[in-house]
């Protein structure tokens, strides 16, 4: 029979939840910031050549 330390396991399932979303959250904020990168990129070579 397998024992678990119940105090230690939710500890690491707690720390393995918040790594996974502070991981996520900065992996979507990257993707944010390239995609609104794109866009002014895309908007100024749409925009007047002589700036």
């Amino acid at each position: 029979m397998l024992m678990i330390d119940w105090p230690l396991a939710i500890m690491v399932g707690i720390g393995l939840a918040v790594l996974v979303g502070v991981v996520g959250g900065y992996v979507s904020a990257r993707l944010a910031v390239i995609g609104s990168e794109r866009r002014l990129n895309r908007s100024l070579k749409r925009g007047p050549a002589d700036v």
